[in-house]
């Protein structure tokens, strides 16, 4: 972890000596889901999005009007090429209890036939996560985009107070049909299936909670 928050700090004094400093963000997902789920995922840039910046990343779940899940991440961000961008910081799992907190490493890239694809590693003392990503933004007539998405996450060791087990934990596939309202404003209708696997799978069974879930969804996407 003590990396990530060396690299983040690096980061802050070629901000500061930034003649002019921007400011630019995104709601990417800004969602209500069926069986009465709400959730956002957003970013806030500091700096040139596209090349140096500190990103604050927030992703939430509020299942029945009623805080479920909130995660937040500050990171360093540099563009490696045109294709490459790296990050590196840390996250902390603010919400349910117990609380966990990680040093991370990720790179992102999107190639010019519109796939995006994320690697992202998660470090703390007790556990390592992995994220792989994938997402394709298909234009299937103008202005309308047809986006599909898939996310594997791993780890190596049970975490049973978080329910977390090792190995593959969750597997997640969306896709949404997403409008072009204004290049600000952009909603969306879709839909989400995620499942757990392994030793997760277990730890949910044994908490009477669901081992997988299919939902609807409707949203927005909004950048500022």
């Amino acid at each position: 972890m003590k990396y990530s928050l060396v690299a983040t700090a690096c980061l802050l004094p070629a901000l500061a000596l930034a003649d002019d400093i921007e400011f630019s963000g995104e709601f990417d997902q800004f969602e209500l889901r069926s069986q009465g789920l709400a959730l956002w995922d957003a970013e806030l840039f500091i700096g040139n999005a596209a090349d140096q910046a500190l990103v604050i990343k927030s992703t939430a779940e509020i299942p029945n009007r009623y805080l479920g899940a909130h995660e937040a991440q500050v990171l360093g961000q540099m563009a490696a090429n045109d294709t490459w961008t790296l990050r590196a910081g840390v996250r902390s799992d603010h919400y349910p209890d117990p609380k966990r907190h990680w040093g991370v490493l990720s790179a992102l890239a999107e190639s010019d036939a519109g796939t995006a694809y994320e690697i992202t590693g998660f470090v703390s003392p007790d556990n390592q996560g992995l994220l792989l990503g994938i997402e394709h933004f298909w234009e299937v007539a103008p202005q309308w985009k047809l986006i599909p998405k898939a996310e594997l996450l791993f780890h190596t060791e049970d975490d049973i107070e978080t329910a977390t087990g090792e190995g593959l934990s969750y597997a997640e596939v969306g896709l949404r049909l997403r409008y072009v309202a204004s290049p600000w404003f952009k909603p969306y209708v879709g839909i989400n299936w995620i499942t757990s696997h392994g030793n997760t799978r277990d730890f949910l069974e044994q908490e009477g909670a669901r081992k997988q879930n299919f939902t609807y969804r409707a949203g927005f996407t909004w950048a500022f």
